[in-house]
């Protein structure tokens, strides 16, 4: 589900429909038959949808070979939308893109999370372009949605004493977008002291291509704990770091970098990244705090209930959002069918306020739900979010192997 102005656009297998948050009504919709998504995303100011499509055709032997729109092998075929007709503004191909390190990409999170996404295809847009990592040297690239042609390219953000294999380990990070700034990090070791780990971020303003500001962690050894990671679910909020090691996080100024908080992480899991602050939750416990890390307000939020489990739950300034669903089999190992419930709990009133049945057993159950796209970071999960207009609930529903299966959206108002 991604974002718009006016509400959402849910991504579909071959293409994408875009609803309006308030009612669900469709807006429009946008289908390319016998194609298959492999990136879509919406830029920063709501304008323009864009989608990078893959068509399967059938090689000699039956083998099935990656095309784009056209005859080509080896290509994505990009269409860009107009984001509130659907009409195509721009269509053009690519070649397939393969983000480099692949293997030493952050913790992998669930498809339709942000924060692992690679930077290829359309999987990061700013106003007017996509983003792509390429080597030789490291180097962010922003190419023009209506033509393709290169806008800027940054090597500063790679800058460092491993430049290549001979140097020691790196991989490039993560890449995402928040408002008019482009985020990117490195993480890398040098053969001399292959023990010894180094994190740097980089935020780069996404109209010119150059640096706002920098920042470089030494971690030590941290062999065997998880990569560093960075999310910014708004860009009113800041950028929430966790680093691996004694300190379990920072939160940063986007505009400046400044540090606003440190040990982000320290009081439980950060479940929002607010303008005013962050929310920490740690079991039932949730805490907003302000950007000095001070509580300010708390709220209990069970984890479960009634044969039902907190499968996914969203802070906002206003409240907690959870969602409820079956807690997974009965004492004989049946299904449970409780319905899944979605509870709205006040920070003014501190307690819970709302309870709506949503009339649907959710599949999957809760148990095999993340409650967070990753412990590590702050990103909305992709099964609740919050879109102009509506609280959005994705059922992904479950069927056989290679069968289709439907996806129920379920809009709260």
């Amino acid at each position: 589900m991604h974002a718009l102005p006016f509400g959402l656009a849910a991504e579909l297998d071959d293409g994408v429909v875009a609803l309006d948050g308030a009612t669900g009504e469709e807006i429009w919709h946008f289908r390319r038959p016998e194609t298959t998504v492999v990136s879509a995303s919406a830029t920063p100011d709501g304008d323009l949808f864009a989608l990078a499509f893959q068509q399967a055709a059938e090689g000699a032997e039956g083998a099935e070979q990656d095309v784009g729109e056209g005859d080509e092998p080896g290509t994505w075929g990009v269409v860009v939308l107009d984001a509130a007709t659907g009409e195509i503004a721009n269509e053009y191909e690519i070649e397939q893109e393969q983000p480099p390190r692949l293997d030493r990409q952050p913790v992998v999170g669930p498809p339709g999370s942000d924060f692992d996404a690679p930077a290829t295809g359309v999987h990061h847009l700013t106003d007017d372009a996509r983003l792509v990592h390429a080597v030789g040297p490291a180097r962010v690239e922003a190419r023009a949605l209506d033509d393709g042609e290169m806008l800027w390219s940054n090597t500063e953000a790679f800058e460092g004493p491993v430049q290549s294999d001979a140097d020691g380990f790196r991989h490039l990070g993560q890449v995402l977008v928040a408002g008019d700034t482009v985020l990117v990090s490195q993480f890398y070791a040098t053969h001399e002291d292959p023990r010894f780990h180094h994190y740097d971020l980089t935020a780069i303003d996404s109209a010119s291509g150059d640096v706002r500001w920098r920042k470089s962690w030494e971690l030590g050894d941290i062999r065997g704990q998880d990569d560093p990671t960075f999310s910014a679910p708004s860009p009113e909020g800041g950028v929430a770091v966790w680093l691996p090691g004694e300190d379990p996080g920072v939160l940063l100024d986007l505009r400046t970098g400044e540090e606003l908080a440190t040990d982000l992480w320290a009081d439980g899991q950060v479940v929002g990244v607010l303008a005013d602050g962050y929310v920490t939750a740690d079991g039932s416990s949730h805490v907003y705090r302000d950007r000095s890390g001070d509580a300010s307000q708390e709220l209990q939020v069970p984890t479960g209930e009634d044969g039902r489990t907190l499968a996914a739950s969203i802070a906002t300034s206003e409240a907690v959002v959870g969602l409820y669903a079956a807690s997974g089999t009965g004492d004989a190992g049946a299904a449970q069918s409780e319905e899944a419930v979605v509870r709205v709990f006040s920070w003014d009133e501190g307690s819970e306020t709302t309870s709506i049945p949503l009339n649907v057993v959710l599949q999957p159950r809760a148990g095999e739900l993340a409650t967070r796209v990753s412990e590590r970071v702050a990103e909305q999960p992709r099964f609740l979010r919050s879109v102009p207009g509506a609280i959005v609930i994705l059922d992904q529903g479950r069927g056989a192997v290679d069968e289709p299966v439907s996806q129920r959206i379920i809009g709260l108002t």
